[in-house]
């Protein structure tokens, strides 16, 4: 039961920490770029990700090397941030 807990904190602050950096950089990013063609950049952006979201993922089914270290909240901090950071819907 406890382990349960630290991964939702896991999960929990992981979204926090992502959404924040997320915010932090696009609108460092939005004040220092605001011309038309970046307008034109986001949108075919935009529609580039929504021709990808199409294409399916392929998982590995690698799991026997799989390495039991650290705390389930740090583990599932770390990996779910990563995971949220590479995310197509990040981009």
């Amino acid at each position: 039961l406890r382990s349960h807990w630290a991964i939702l904190t896991g999960i929990l602050v992981a979204t926090l920490a992502n959404h924040a950096l997320a915010a932090l950089v696009g609108s460092q990013v939005a004040g220092l770029i605001d011309a038309p063609w970046f307008r034109i950049a986001v949108a075919l952006g935009f529609i580039a990700m929504a021709a990808w979201t199409l294409v399916p993922d392929e998982f590995d089914d690698d799991d026997d090397s799989v390495a039991h270290r650290g705390s389930a909240f740090l583990t599932t901090l770390v990996a779910f941030f990563i995971v949220e950071m590479g995310d197509k819907t990040q981009v």
